[in-house]
């Protein structure tokens, strides 16, 4: 949660605390502190520690997660400064991984291998030591990007979708960046480890509307205000620890947006939470914890330091566990402590609990608010199309080249073909606020990390897609117009309507390979060049296994050219020997489809299936 600063801030760790310093905090003179919140939650429930599910290339394509519900180890048998050193890791590969796993105490800790100064990638450009990232990183920051509190720029390529320096140590290398990536006209000195940084930081990451923007920061920013009162501490900060880089939500104290990961005190705090012990982190003197003596912390240098986690709920379709951590609540002083009792701990409990009531609120805003969008965005194509329904009935059937407006579901049977005018003026589908409110769809999803569309440029397994003859005008134009709905509604970068010939009950088994003419693509929107490849395996099996959605997200996505780090597959029918699957997907890694995406795709597969099953 710490950072550097530029100029040399010489700050007196006696009791007489400054008023105001460059960090611009400044500390009430008021001695009437408010009463301590309610109790915290004491079933807080915990996320479990992820676990490899099957990679690319594995005997079976789908990837379900199973659920894991491991107890974190007790604090008796955790390493501590105490331990014996037979006991402790001699070297940082394993040192880290032992503090990643949960097997040492986070308050206090063994002694480290070596000297922070001679360990290539351990040591952060403010000289503390670099946390590892959680085992379960990957997960826990899709549940960070599924809150939808942080904008990015989703382009490809752009300085948000990937971290800009690795760490060469194995086990931070994935979230680790230097903070001078991330200062404006910064400086790192070839003679110095710590270098100098400018006052603020570069927030070109960051995009509108900011976390300060979000409706709960005014609750959020009076929350840290009282914290920061009743515990008589200089700063106190709420915040999400994303990627690479602390953004705070709320502060009181600090005036920076946002902090490199690896320079913050939180990401340690990230660490210790993630593998499930949930006591506060607790750095009663920052010049007595080895981690953090050297840290360039400014006024700060010598002080105090605790925090709770904040616990966010896992992303859709991710069953391994029902919470992650998202941030952390903290509070910091510029004089050290002797002591944090018992119920001081249990009341910064309480403040954090209020603040995750608090951003748990701003997300189902966040969801009926993109619900209502969907909503609106089907209404307004379904005003424009009642003129153009009359244009293209009146007109010849080959003229009508598109038609604005989605599916209307009409009611025919598969025994009757339906006429051009049954087909454009059917009974209209049903609401789409009624749709996007279903119930029971985490069960009609699998989850996967097999890709079932990718570039052509790949060198994988799979099929290019031929085109589908003999398809109406009409009917044409309806299945373009989905697809380009729903990639433009859920920002998409492809989506598409596939036909697959399905294997006999007798050939299923067989290892006949199929070719590309039992594979065509009906339609597609933003459809990539060179042509895609299609996973047959996975479309078949979206078609003929019980659940009727697959969840594709790959935890490995490298940003290349043609690949997609999420997307999703939903049946839409099939009939005499063919399967139809409506496809999603999207380029950038922040990208995380959620209930009211599947939902939005669900709706439009139930109205295609009467241009598809019923119809071709």
């Amino acid at each position: 949660m710490l950072s550097r600063r530029t100029q040399d801030t010489q700050t007196s760790t006696s009791s007489n605390k400054p008023k105001r310093n460059l960090f611009g905090f400044g500390k009430s003179s008021s001695s009437n502190s408010p009463p301590a919140p309610s109790s915290p939650k004491q079933d807080q429930q915990q996320p479990a520690k992820s676990s490899s599910s099957s990679r690319k290339g594995s005997n079976s394509p789908l990837s379900p997660i199973t659920p894991q519900k491991p107890l974190p180890p007790r604090k008796d048998d955790l390493l501590n400064g105490s331990s014996s050193p037979s006991k402790v890791p001699q070297d940082w590969s394993s040192w880290n991984k032992s503090y990643a796993s949960g097997e040492m105490d986070f308050n206090d800790p063994p002694p480290p291998p070596s000297k922070l100064a001679d360990a290539a990638g351990v040591r952060s450009v403010n000289g503390q030591h670099r946390a590892p990232v959680p085992l379960n990183e990957k997960k826990r920051q899709k549940a960070v990007d599924s809150l939808g509190f942080i904008t990015r720029d989703r382009r490809r390529g752009s300085a948000s979708s990937s971290s800009s320096t690795s760490s060469t140590a194995s086990t931070s290398s994935s979230a680790s960046a230097d903070s001078s990536d991330y200062w404006s006209d910064s400086t790192v000195s070839s003679t110095s480890s710590l270098g100098s940084v400018s006052e603020h930081p570069v927030t070109a990451c960051l995009m509108n509307p900011l976390p300060t923007d979000l409706e709960c920061h005014a609750f959020l920013q009076d929350l840290v205000e009282r914290a920061a009162l009743h515990f008589d501490v200089s700063a106190c900060t709420v915040s999400l620890m994303d990627d690479d880089k602390q953004v705070m939500l709320a502060t009181h104290g600090f005036d920076v947006p946002e902090i490199s990961r690896d320079c913050t005190v939180c990401s340690h705090a990230v660490v210790k939470y993630s593998t499930g012990q949930t006591e506060p982190f607790v750095v009663l003197d920052f010049s007595r914890d080895w981690r953090f003596i050297e840290n360039d912390f400014g006024p700060f240098d010598r002080g105090f330091y605790a925090s709770v986690p904040i616990h966010i709920p896992a992303p859709f379709g991710d069953k391994s566990a029902k919470t992650y951590v998202g941030g952390v609540f903290c509070i910091v002083d510029v004089t050290a402590r002797k002591s944090f009792s018992d119920e001081e701990r249990d009341e910064l409990h309480a403040f954090a609990a209020e603040a995750t009531a608090e951003l748990t609120k701003q997300r189902r805003r966040n969801e009926q608010g993109q619900r209502d969008k969907l909503v609106v965005k089907r209404d307004e194509w379904s005003r424009r199309s009642k003129v153009v329904k009359k244009i293209a009935v009146k007109s010849p059937l080959d003229t009508v080249v598109e038609v604005l407006t989605p599916p209307t579901s009409p009611e025919v049977s598969q025994e009757d073909e339906p006429s051009p005018e049954a087909v454009l003026n059917g009974p209209r589908r049903p609401s789409l606020a009624r749709t996007l409110t279903s119930e029971s769809t985490s069960s009609a999803i699998v989850t996967t990390e097999v890709t079932p569309t990718f570039s052509g440029r790949r060198n994988a397994r799979g099929l290019h897609a031929s085109s589908q003859s003999r398809i109406a005008p009409e009917v044409q134009s309806m299945l373009d117009l989905s697809t380009r709905l729903i990639g433009e509604s859920l920002d998409l970068d492809f989506t598409y309507l596939l036909a697959v010939d399905l294997p006999t009950t007798s050939n299923r088994t067989t290892t006949t390979p199929m070719t590309s003419k039992q594979v065509r693509l009906l339609s597609s929107h933003n459809i990539p060049i060179p042509a895609p490849l299609f996973d047959v395996q996975l479309h078949i099996e979206t078609l003929v296994s019980s659940h009727n959605a697959l969840l594709y997200s790959d935890p490995e996505f490298s940003g290349a050219e043609g690949e997609y780090a999420t997307g999703l597959l939903v049946k839409v029918g099939a009939a005499d020997g063919v399967g139809y699957v409506l496809g999603g997907f999207a380029e950038s890694k922040s990208r995380v489809l959620n209930r009211q995406d599947f939902l939005f795709f669900r709706s439009f597969a139930a109205d295609l299936k009467k241009y598809t099953v019923d119809v071709l």
